[in-house]
């Protein structure tokens, strides 16, 4: 044998296979004796032995780097379940954490979510349902020298397993199992357990969607519902939130090991008939344990219990996924699937629009000044005429009001220089933030009186709960306030409001840098306290700080930050921000990776940075990567699409895991998190957070109410657009200017620079534009949205118009969004603007119109002489 990589001796002691080896190739290839298989390639050594119980894995290394890594806890031991009744899926079981019979949720408010969280913890899922049967293969064959067959018994049944390993991904092996029945009844094909890791031995795991940290939690609910850390129990994960297929755990020595499933075996969630699966559709399940407790990803199929896992004796089952062990960060691993097995830049080859995001923006804009179609309403409350959106009566008939993201409306205001919008929307929008505070005197001064206006019963009020929360006063007596004085700095009265908010901020902190999830409105004691503030609450200390300039403020947000780096960030524990889902982990985390970023940025600290980029990284878990798209055509709401502009692929969920709402409606089309990911690929080269960004940006037609071109919030509405949330509108504006500057910035290598306000309150990490002049190929110049100023033929193709100071050049910034070359007919109407005409030294115009064309992702800057 070779001995560049150390002597197999030392990998797997002094064994007598001498002859064995012998047969074996140099590097690579399979060798069998009677009571030996011996298997190894560039990157893994194994070898079985049999006992009287069967072919057990005895040695398992991982080759390459300084030395070989032995992997410990080979066994490669398979299990079949087998139930002869069809087991409980939907009802609760009994559970214990940390020593007591768990009772949640603890308040009848939740009532609405028990149906998901009761079929989370049931039988099946909590993978108790059943009866196990282990073994060890009785026989063992080398078909290849990169194959390998096993073949055993169960009391139920015959299983045949075929080990594939490939030159060119050696560290993987594909597992095909083949598995026939011996009687009539519920069967489940678990992954076999080919090494495990022991728990002192975690670095890292997540089923990814679900949870994710650095340890075991003890709590079932933090570990569960929250994703604090990894469950103790072998629970059992659903496809519908599970973002990329695999189960990932990262061990000390530097081995990650993955399990993921073929695609072909996994719930495409729009069937060839064009129903929707995402909820009801269980055929693959993962988990991060086996089910005797052991950390080892482990995949099933079918779920018992569920669709193709009855088989009467004789029929049979088949399963096949990839097994991985390799020097990889559980990251890479993630990122590996989605590339992979699940196609990500296939998806991305595939996208064409037949709107563009521009257009949508006009288009939006409209729909948001039409009094009836965006549910518009004014009243009166405390001397004042307050404005803002309802919700349809049909789901809210106490007329709860409602502003979004105050930062998109003052944008377009500035953008669109429209006086329209300042005085049929952003003065009575103004007049619902002075009136949301808190003013009097006492416990909650400078606090949010609730989210909401509830019309019939004159007073505002929080989404659920009876509750002021101290990360309230960050998102909407801070942050919002904030974003109007960047485009008004004069309006004495709401930086006042914004000095009562920071100041009561600071009161609430605690000693630790911390704050409490929330205070009871009567009692003013600390509510939640089963749960921590893991929530970018210490932003709204540093927006604070950059609006009033007190260095008390900057000093509070890095206390808060860095208790928040510790607490949140190091482990992977995050919570949310939606009442209604008792604040199960969200978008929030996407926020919290930008509020990091614009710490590093004003501090200058590299804490803030690493932090920032780890926080990023967690929250791309929250990014549906599956299932693999194509052009397979599907009739959905009486329209025919092909199956990728169904897909689900860089959409993030609003909350997922095991009781969120992405398990009854799927992920959101709300894309907060693209231009941060744009703006995280500039800061690391990572392509994965810019790939990402761009599937969940671009080519969304399936899901834009043709009317109103707003795209429905929920996956699972399809065009039907935002029915009952008209305010929504308000976001994708926001998140779509974003997204463009972000994607204008990076392709221009900085020649384009626009200064962006704060995050978004609740939903996500995107900021508005427009406050003040940027730069254009050096020159100082505005943003400007104006309808019919530009016209293109050509959807794939976006564009920004920038005008600068001096008013005497017009900037037309063409972005060609797709992976394909793309030519367009580009027509300009220089008397939107006032002009009667215009000279360019870049272009051949004629009749103010121009043929140009852009390779994949590029960008052309025209540059306009008045």
């Amino acid at each position: 044998m070779r001995n560049a990589r150390g002597k197999i001796s030392l990998l797997f002691g002094i064994i007598a296979f001498v002859g064995l080896l012998a047969g074996c190739s140099a590097d690579r290839g399979a060798c069998k004796s009677e009571k030996e298989l011996y298997y190894q390639n560039d990157a893994l050594a194994l070898l079985w032995r049999k006992s009287e119980s069967g072919w057990a894995l005895s040695s398992f290394a991982s080759r390459g780097g300084k030395s070989d890594i032995r992997i410990k806890n080979p066994s490669a031991r398979y299990c079949v379940i087998y139930s002869p009744s069809k087991p409980d899926a939907d009802n609760p079981v009994d559970i214990l954490s940390e020593g007591r019979l768990l009772h949640f949720p603890e308040s009848p408010i939740y009532d609405i979510r028990l149906k998901i969280y009761n079929q989370a913890i049931s039988e099946v899922a909590m993978n108790i349902a059943g009866k196990a049967e282990y073994f060890y293969p009785s026989q063992a064959e080398i078909v290849d020298d990169n194959t390998l067959s096993f073949k055993g018994d169960t009391e139920s049944g015959h299983m045949e397993a075929v080990w594939s390993f490939d030159d060119e991904r050696p560290a993987e092996i594909k597992i095909s199992l083949k598995f026939k029945a011996a009687k009539d009844g519920y069967y489940s094909l678990a992954s076999p357990t080919v090494a495990g890791v022991p728990r002192a031995d975690l670095k890292w795991g997540t089923v990814p969607g679900y949870f994710a940290g650095d340890k075991l939690n003890a709590n079932f609910i933090q570990a569960y519902i929250y994703g604090q850390g990894l469950p103790a129990y072998p629970v059992i994960c659903r496809e519908r939130t599970i973002t990329t297929m695999a189960s990932i755990i990262e061990a000390d020595n530097g081995i990650t090991f993955a399990a993921v499933p073929a695609p072909e075996f996994c719930t495409n969630p729009i069937g060839a008939d064009g129903k929707n699966t995402h909820s009801s559709s269980w055929k693959v399940g993962l988990s991060h344990m086996n089910r005797e407790g052991v950390l080892a990803p482990t995949a099933y199929r079918p779920v018992l219990g569920q669709s193709g896992s009855y088989l009467k004796a004789g029929e049979e089952v088949s399963f096949a996924y990839t097994f991985s062990a390799k020097r990889e960060t559980w990251y890479d691993a993630a990122k590996r699937v989605a590339y992979d097995t699940y196609g990500l830049k296939d998806f991305l080859a595939l996208k064409s629009a037949k709107e563009s995001l521009t257009n949508r923006l006009f288009n939006i804009a409209s729909s948001l000044m039409d009094d009836k179609e965006s549910y518009w309403v004014t009243f009166d409350y405390e001397g004042r005429t307050l404005g803002g959106q309802t919700y349809s009566k049909k789901t809210s008939p106490r007329g709860d009001v409602k502003n979004t993201d105050i930062g998109a409306a003052w944008m377009l205001g500035a953008l669109s220089a429209d006086p329209e919008v300042k005085e049929r929307r952003l003065k009575y929008m103004r007049n619902f933030k002075i009136a949301q505070q808190q003013t009097q005197n006492g416990f909650f001064k400078g606090a949010v009186r609730g989210q909401y206006f509830i019309l019939t019963q004159n007073h505002f009020m929080e989404e659920f709960g009876h509750h002021y929360e101290p990360i309230g006063l960050t998102y909407y007596t801070i942050i919002d306030l904030a974003d109007i004085l960047l485009f008004d700095p004069a309006d004495a009265e709401v930086k006042q409001l914004l000095k009562n908010g920071a100041q009561k901020l600071l009161e609430w902190q605690l000693p630790d840098g911390s704050w409490q999830v929330a205070y009871d409105k009567e009692t003013h004691k600390p509510i939640y306290t089963d749960i921590r503030d893991l929530r970018p609450t210490f932003y709204g200390m540093l927006v604070a700080y950059k609006m009033l300039g007190d260095e008390k403020y900057l000093k509070a947000a890095q206390k808060g930050a860095d208790w928040f780096v510790e607490n949140a960030v190091r482990h992977g524990s995050f919570l949310g921000v939606c009442g209604d889902f008792r604040f199960a982990n969200d978008f929030a985390t996407g926020q919290s990776a930008q509020a990091l970023l614009d710490m590093y940025e004003v501090t200058k600290e590299q804490k803030y940075l690493d932090a920032a980029i780890a926080a990023a990284k967690i929250y791309a878990m929250s990014i549906y990567t599956h299932p693999a798209a194509t052009r397979e055509e599907k009739k959905v709401n009486g329209q025919t699409w092909q199956d990728w502009q169904l897909s689900r692929i860089g959409l993030s969920f609003e909350h997922g895991g095991a009781w969120g709402s992405a398990n009854t409606a799927g992920p959101t089309l709300l894309s907060s998190h693209a231009g941060m990911f744009v703006r995280f690929y500039e800061l690391t080269n990572d392509e994965f957070f810019l790939d990402l960004a761009r599937a969940g940006a671009l080519g969304r037609d399936a899901f834009i109410d043709p009317k109103t071109h707003i795209a429905s919030y929920y996956w699972t509405n399809f065009n039907r657009g935002a029915s009952q949330f008209p305010n929504h509108g308000w976001w994708q504006i926001g998140w779509i200017m974003d997204y463009l500057a972000a994607e204008a910035e990076l392709r221009s290598a900085g020649e384009i620079k626009f200064e962006r306000g704060f995050v978004t309150p609740k939903v996500g990490p995107h900021k508005a534009l427009g406050f003040k002049a940027g730069t254009v190929c050096g020159v100082q110049a505005n943003l400007l949205l104006k309808r019919g100023l530009i016209q293109t033929d050509n959807p794939d193709v976006d564009y920004l118009t920038a005008l600068s100071a001096d008013g005497k050049t017009l900037f037309v910034i063409l972005l060609n969004d797709s992976a394909n070359y793309a030519e367009l007919l580009m027509k300009v109407s220089p008397d939107k603007i006032g002009w009667g005409g215009f000279k360019s030294e870049d272009l051949e115009f004629a009749d103010f119109a121009t043929q140009t064309s852009l390779p994949a992702w590029g960008i052309k800057i025209v540059k306009l002489e008045k």
